[in-house]
């Protein structure tokens, strides 16, 4: 019972992501992250003592003093939606070898981490030239590319996963790429653990994304679903003929340069050398005054540093309020006569409605100073063209309109893990983490109040005020109580997904932030999103392309450079298991 409850509580998009996966990677063999670098969840050790435990062992302890507990030491690291939730929402790095039972998936590593190295997109056409049906997306310092591959023996996938990564290198090298290579994925066995590849699940926001491809959602994982899958025989095969073109005089030539620009790269980065000290003269002391004629210290006075406030600006909060009051008096008197109003008529609406403090008669002059200076501003900046007829459009406001896209987006709602840090333990450095559901209901309010302020109805500013929203929001027909902390959790969300993107997060009296609709954001209906998806990303027409042996392989080599002259095929498919 208590699965089945927190089983709906992941992303929908998560349990996707994990059904699409799952066929290609081993749910027992993945791996976590700490301080930026992979570890095995489960580790050789665990699994001695989960035999040993099985076997009716009792007080298994590692050597750090922790004690084996199968749940928290196995179950709970067997890979599974919830890890791939982590990913999405919490950017807490996965990473996967690959599956056991005839299918895996290689993981072709781009790495850019040098400064130097911004060949990184010239890499990965070579790599798209040759693997087509591969699925590829940025990372923070490089390209990811993930191919499916069909195998027969698990010694044979890591050889070939080994062959492949030696030809790429020498691949790079002859064609003048200055980006690395690696292929990772690898499948445990033998006693050898096999090399950890990250998973694409990273969703960082539109601020700090690389290119269109730098994010996970939908349309991603549909383009990784729709990828083919290759047979390992035909890797070695397209390796060892793209080896025996590759020009050595080439690769070592430039594999000197590389080295050359990675010692000249480490020479920068080393700290300068401390200056010597030199000796400083030491200035002789004062002589002791007289007795009786000590020298008087002059006191340090705030009227040296900061300029005196006149007492004019003391009236601040008087002036912010009238200000406010006047802007809308004045709209309202334009419609209704035409014309500006004077100071005199002003003051009089100002004391009819009792929009002052205190007694009338105090500070008359200085009101009355204050209010026409206000008027005089506020003609300036006044447009009558501005001012609407008094006709205004009914705004009518449907939450069910974007039902389909949360309910393919989220599920039944979206699930928070919300820390205490009023409640934060410096000594075990934890804080109690409290679970949060956001019902879908609440989401498509969201999203029918957004499209609203930024598609139906956008200010001039691009400005959002939550008052607005909040008018809004009760005005949808079948939507959500207003919550404020709900509201900010889902605009955060969202923004991450690309579905807004907030321009300007300055906040003060009298500005809010300003939002824009994303490229994710949702069409009216499900046939619209459908064709949306087909306009950004049309099917390859083929034209100009190379291709070895038959036509609808998976295996490709395209034709890249002149001195670079794509193989033939020399041997038939191999049979796929079944």
């Amino acid at each position: 019972m208590y699965n089945s409850v927190r089983r709906h509580k992941f992303l929908q998009l998560s349990q996707d992501s994990f059904a699409a996966f799952k066929p290609f990677i081993s749910l027992f063999d993945c791996g976590g992250s700490c301080d930026g670098k992979p570890y095995h969840l489960i580790t050789k050790l665990d699994w001695d003592f989960h035999a040993r435990y099985k076997a009716g062992e009792r007080n298994l302890t590692y050597p750090s003093g922790f004690e084996f507990n199968p749940y928290r030491c196995i179950v709970r690291n067997i890979f599974s939606p919830k890890h791939v939730d982590e990913h999405i929402d919490s950017n807490r790095t996965t990473y996967y070898t690959s599956g056991r039972n005839g299918l895996g998936l290689l993981y072709l590593d781009i790495d850019a981490h040098q400064p130097w190295q911004t060949d990184e997109y010239k890499a990965k056409a070579v790599l798209q030239k040759l693997f087509p049906k591969a699925f590829f997306r940025a990372s923070k310092r490089g390209q990811n590319g993930y191919l499916k591959v069909r195998y027969m023996t698990m010694q044979d996938f890591n050889a070939t996963a080994a062959r492949l990564q030696r030809v790429l290198k020498r691949l790079f090298l002859h064609l003048g790429i200055l980006c690395d290579i690696e292929v990772k994925g690898t499948i445990t066995c033998d006693g050898k653990s096999g090399s950890l590849a990250k998973l694409p699940f990273a969703s960082p926001y539109p601020c700090d994304m690389r290119d269109e491809t730098d994010c996970w959602n939908y349309p991603q994982l549909t383009k990784f679903q729709a990828c083919g899958m290759v047979n390992a025989a035909r890797i070695k095969v397209l390796a060892g003929e793209v080896d025996a073109r590759l020009d050595e005089a080439k690769i070592q030539q430039f594999g000197e340069y590389k080295k050359t620009l990675g010692e000249a790269a480490k020479e920068q980065d080393k700290p300068p050398p401390a200056p010597v000290a030199t000796p400083v003269p030491t200035q002789a002391a004062p002589p002791p005054a007289a007795p009786g004629q000590e020298r008087a210290l002059r006191p340090i006075r705030a009227q040296q540093f900061y300029p005196r406030i006149s007492d004019g600006d003391l009236d601040g909060d008087a002036f912010r309020r009238n200000h406010k009051d006047i802007r809308p008096f004045v709209r309202d008197f334009y419609k209704q006569f035409r014309r500006f109003p004077t100071t005199d008529e002003t003051l009089a609406w100002l004391h009819q409605h009792g929009r002052y403090s205190g007694d009338w008669q105090d500070n008359a002059a200085k009101r009355a100073a204050r209010v026409g200076q206000i008027l005089r501003f506020t003609e300036r900046t006044f447009d009558p063209s501005k001012l609407s007829s008094g006709q205004h459009q009914t705004v009518q406001l449907n939450a069910g309109r974007f039902a389909w896209w949360v309910r393919q987006h989220f599920g039944s709602g979206m699930a928070i893990q919300r820390m205490n840090h009023a409640r934060f333990d410096p000594v075990t450095m934890t804080a109690p983490v409290s679970d949060l559901w956001i019902p879908a209901q609440f989401i498509q309010t969201f999203l029918a109040v957004a499209e609203f302020c930024l598609r139906d109805d956008p200010l001039s500013n691009k400005a959002v005020p939550t008052s607005r929203t909040k008018k809004l929001w009760s005005m949808v027909e079948g939507g959500a109580k207003w919550n404020q902390r709900h509201y900010q959790l889902v605009r955060d969300r969202l923004e991450k997904m690309g579905v807004i993107r907030i321009t300007d997060r300055q906040h003060a009296a009298g500005k809010a932030w300003r939002w824009d609709s994303g490229d994710e954001f949702p069409a009216g209906t499900w046939k619209d999103e459908q064709r949306r998806f087909r306009e950004r990303h049309p099917l390859p027409s083929g034209d100009g392309i190379v291709l070895i042996g038959e036509e609808n392989e998976h295996n490709t080599l395209y034709y890249y450079a002149p001195d670079f002259d794509p193989p033939a095929a020399t041997i038939p498919l191999i049979r796929p298991p079944p």
